[in-house]
Parts: structure tokens; sequence; C-alpha cells
């Protein structure tokens, strides 16, 4: 199976208020993901996607949430993508003095079936 991540921008004029950060939350471990991961319904009806989240991580680095932004148009890819970004470790943002703030990680995963 290949899930692949991709780091996309941050959209300033949509979201100013959520710019309060010079840099963004970062994974603190690096992960991989395995076959299990794949959502059995979406292996049963052989459905692949991409999905785009926001993940709000706190000062402390913990995870405050998930939100899908652009759907895969399968709702088990979807909450699968939250489930596995929701569960990962992060370091948190910083402002432009260095100080941990809030802010939001995004990212898209992209699911194809395995192969078997």
């Amino acid at each position: 199976m290949a899930l692949i991540f991709a780091v996309l921008p941050l959209d300033q004029a949509a979201a100013p208020d959520l710019m309060k950060a010079a840099t963004p939350p970062v994974l603190a471990e690096s992960s991989f993901m395995v076959d299990d991961d794949y959502p059995a319904e979406a292996l049963r009806l052989k459905q692949e996607g991409s999905t785009r989240v926001l993940v709000p991580v706190n000062k402390k680095g913990k995870v405050l949430g998930c939100q899908v932004l652009e759907s895969s148009g399968s709702p088990s890819l979807d909450k699968a993508t939250c489930s596995i970004f929701s569960k990962l470790r992060y370091k948190p943002a910083r402002d432009a003095e260095g100080h941990t703030v809030q802010g939001d990680f995004i990212r898209k995963m992209n699911w194809t079936l395995p192969k078997r």
C-alpha cells in the first residue's frame, strides 16, 4: 500500500486568524503506515482517494481535533485520516519570538489500495 503525505501551505487569505504562528507544528516523530491502517470498508469497496486535513495543535503539542478540508469522497478514508493524524505526536508551533503557540498542522493523505 502506498500512503503519501503531501505538505500543503495554509491559505493566509482564507484563515488570517490562524496565522499567529511563525512556524507551524511539526511531527515530533517519524511515522509510517501499514496495510492494517487501510479501513476495511474502503478495502471492501475498493475505494481510493485523497483527504486533506487540518489538525489544531496547542502550545504543548496536544492535538485539539481534526477537520477534513477536502474529502476523498469516502467517509471511511476521511475518518481514518483524522484518526491517524490525531494519534501522532507533534512539536508545537512557534511565534516570531520563539515562544510555543497554538497552530495548525495541515496535510494531505493519498490512499492507494494495497498491491496484493
